[in-house]
């Protein structure tokens, strides 16, 4: 990937972040399944997810157990989705970003797991329920 790594972090272009999609959908599905998992078990997750933090709730040693397995599955995806350069915005929706420029500001390229390709964008300050098609 050429994607360009400044003192302000990755920044991607459209054509760099769609040829990064096949990289960044395993994790991401990871992430889906096992935090669907653990909505499941009923077991909450908290902290932020750069926190690396997740606190379980007291249940059968089984259970616990699976939970601790999907909470590490989906660290080692948040891990390999940070390294890639890409912020992941929502563990359900399977919701990533990636930071670009667009006519001179700073905006966020937005998919979803199973979106084919990028097609929308929303700027930096803003969100998935302000994304535009590109």
């Amino acid at each position: 990937m050429k994607h360009v790594k400044d003192g302000t972090g990755v920044r991607w272009t459209l054509e760099e972040a769609n040829a990064a999609l096949t990289e960044v959908s395993q994790p991401m599905g990871m992430v889906v399944e096992n935090s669907s998992l653990l909505r499941d078990l009923r077991v909450p997750a908290t902290g932020r997810f750069e926190g690396r933090v997740w606190l379980l709730t007291a249940g059968s040693q089984a259970r616990e157990e699976l939970a601790d397995r999907a909470a590490e599955r989906i660290e080692t995806a948040q891990s390999a989705l940070r390294a890639l350069g890409v912020t992941m915005k929502d563990c359900a929706l399977g919701l990533v970003d990636f930071e670009s420029i667009r006519e001179g500001r700073r905006v966020e390229l937005c998919w979803m797991l199973g979106e084919e390709n990028i097609s929308y964008w929303h700027e930096a300050d803003a969100g998935f329920s302000c994304r535009q098609p590109l």
